[in-house]
């Protein structure tokens, strides 16, 4: 006899709707087969960036202003002087000419390894991180005359945001210390919005600058007051919004909050904050606030867009033996797996291993009979489908020793924002 049996068909949406999971379990198995068949009582996905958290470049002035670009980021040249030119060293590197107009990618080839490359000619140079890199304008004449390297990119609230990366005025040599950093890193800026980076202070999230001079307090322009007198010491940190920020005292705990739509202001007269030998100043306009460049004072380096960088890496699925089942052996079982790069069968292994191996862990397991899955016992598979990309559709179908299968079908919708863990039920 054969025995058709429909045994779940449903909808998994976590409370975020991020990821959407159809579980489908169907089989034309005979009695045994049925008894010793999985179920399935929960999925989980986990978001992960394609690129690691390091990927980020981030250089720095002697000036102290920083500026953190993707790995792969394309950055404008734009030079007002003598005769168009300026030249970027490194040393034992050569030398890049750099040519008003053009462009240059910025890449990091491995954890030693930068390379610039001036897209219009081809020519790149390639260095150590740990040697400074200088920046050199040719036959400059008067004070009017500049070089500035540009990096845009999406900020995920203010939308595309230019940044001057390298500059160089009123002098011929400028050095440049690069490091890797994370991609995507919050900021505050303060002072006069210029290219010259001695006007400018960037204030890292968890940095701390000092009261040079005050002669009145902090305010946000909503009535809060911040005490403040020469020597103190005040931490900013950008909130998760990416658009406030908060300022705390070191010495007494007291926090002030400057949202999105308010200015940093002085209750009366200056106020000088010294960032490490950089010092900014609350501007003469009558309001005694710090400068609020392009509108706001929180700045996002390089964020990469939404749902271009983050894909579903991990699947866990959380079994149990169906109805009268027990003695499921998971080291006998198979799983097969179809994603739109990958068909592969998985066996059970110690550890997980990219579209080769799964790995079982034990949620509960009162008898201790692991890898085998008895009455009552609850166990985590873990499969790693590779990089899946938003959109796309994972079947996967696990097979016990009898025979016995259960299928399992995951659409990844778009976009998928940001890294996370996802719990369907």
């Amino acid at each position: 006899m054969l025995l058709v049996a429909v045994i779940a068909s449903g909808t998994l949406i976590d409370t975020g709707n991020v990821l959407h999971a159809t579980a489908e379990q169907a089989g034309q198995e005979n009695t045994s087969q049925v008894k010793n068949r999985l179920d399935v009582i929960d999925v989980l996905g986990t978001v992960t960036s394609q690129k690691e958290e390091t990927d980020g470049i981030e250089i720095e002035g002697i000036g102290g202003n920083q500026t953190i670009v993707d790995s792969g980021a394309v950055l404008t040249i734009s030079l007002r002087y003598g005769d168009g030119r300026a030249n970027l060293t490194s040393s034992g590197t050569g030398t890049l000419q750099l040519n008003g107009g053009e462009s240059l990618r910025v890449e990091k080839v491995d954890s030693s390894t930068v390379r610039i490359t001036n897209v219009d000619s081809g020519a790149s140079i390639s260095f150590d991180p740990a040697d400074n890199l200088q920046l050199e304008a040719e036959d400059v004449e008067s004070d009017e005359d500049f070089v500035y390297l540009e990096y845009t990119y999406d900020d995920p609230h203010y939308g595309q945001t230019t940044e001057v990366v390298f500059d160089i005025e009123d002098t011929t040599k400028s050095s440049y210390s690069v490091e890797f950093a994370p991609r995507t890193r919050s900021y505050v800026r303060l002072g006069e919005y210029t290219l010259e980076p001695e006007n400018i202070a960037v204030i890292t999230d968890g940095e701390s600058v000092t009261v040079d001079s005050a002669s009145g307090d902090l305010t946000n322009g909503d009535g809060d007051v911040l005490v403040v007198s020469a020597g103190d010491v005040l931490t900013f940190s950008p909130d998760a919004d990416a658009q406030s920020f908060s300022i705390t005292h070191e010495a007494n705990g007291t926090t002030l909050t400057v949202d999105a739509e308010g200015y940093l202001n002085s209750t009366d007269g200056d106020i000088v904050l010294d960032d490490d030998g950089k010092l900014v100043r609350t501007e003469d306009d009558g309001d005694n606030s710090f400068y609020k460049p392009a509108g706001r004072y929180v700045f996002t380096r390089g964020f990469l867009n939404p749902g271009d960088s983050y894909v579903l890496s991990e699947i866990t699925l959380t079994v149990r033996p169906g109805p009268k089942a027990s003695g499921i052996d998971l080291s006998e079982t198979t799983i097969s797996l179809l994603t739109p790069d990958t068909a592969a069968t998985l066996v059970y292994g110690s550890t997980t291993v990219e579209t080769q191996e799964f790995t079982a862990d034990a949620v509960h397991d009162d008898d201790s009979t692991h890898p085998v899955l008895n009455e009552d016992d609850f166990f985590d598979i873990v499969i790693d489908p590779g990089d899946v990309s938003q959109g796309s559709t994972v079947i996967i179908e696990m097979t016990t020793p009898s025979g016995a299968t259960t299928y399992v079908r995951l659409r990844v919708p778009r976009p998928l924002a940001s890294e996370q863990t996802l719990n369907l039920k």
